[in-house]
């Protein structure tokens, strides 16, 4: 179970203009994901296209782009963060198991004719973000309220876990954004918003000629 220490809630890089710490914890985490991705296309290299060696390099280096860009502003604008006391229990993994079966269940049966599994997979979560990046154009910090609602809450229950993992894999990408433009002037951060999702779409539309 995942609960929330008695610490109060703290603000990282309080009285800090710029901390490189939290740019790198950023990039990190996004390279997390795509290598993870990567991985995934590679294991149906051999459904791959003739020239997507070419559209692989092309996913990286946008994918890349973005990560540096958003790594960037994270140095600048670091977000608001919440000690927390993980203790893992069955509930919660169980929760992952099942999120992650329905999930990769539904993305398959829905991308399939587009990619085979695994990369369905990867497909389906960035065809999900975009949509939650079209939202968060309009509704940004409703985007972060639901999406912590649902993760960074105490949890009690299976269900609870699974909504938890569910609401990661769907909108986990986006909301990673989100955290780190949420102190940006209005209209910058709406800009930052359009420029992720567009950059989102473009790396779909990538990873979809991979198997053509």
């Amino acid at each position: 179970m995942q609960k929330l220490s008695t610490k109060d809630e703290k603000h990282i890089g309080t009285g800090k203009a710029f901390s490189i710490f939290h740019g790198f914890r950023f990039f990190l985490k996004m390279n997390v994901f795509l290598v993870i991705a990567i991985g995934m296309f590679l294991m149906n290299q051999k459904h791959w296209g003739t020239e997507s060696t070419g559209d692989m390099y092309a996913f990286i280096l946008f994918a890349e782009a973005m990560i540096f860009l958003f790594s960037l502003v994270a140095c600048f604008h670091q977000p608001n963060v919440r000690d927390i006391e993980r203790k893992i229990e069955i509930a919660e993994l169980l929760g992952l198991i099942l999120a992650l079966g329905i999930s990769t269940l539904f993305f398959t049966i829905c991308f399939q004719t587009v990619a085979p599994f695994p990369s369905s997979t990867i497909f389906g979560i960035l065809a999900t973000n975009i949509l939650v990046g079209f939202y968060s154009i309009l509704f940004p910090k409703v985007t972060i309220y639901i999406y912590e609602a649902n993760v960074v809450r105490e949890h009690k229950s299976l269900t609870s876990y699974l909504f938890k993992y569910i609401a990661i894999l769907f909108s986990g990408l986006t909301y990673q954004v989100l955290v780190v433009l949420q102190r940006l002037p209005f209209l910058v951060n709406r800009l930052f918003i359009i420029v992720y999702t567009a950059v989102i779409i473009l790396l779909l539309f990538t990873t979809g000629r991979l198997f053509e």
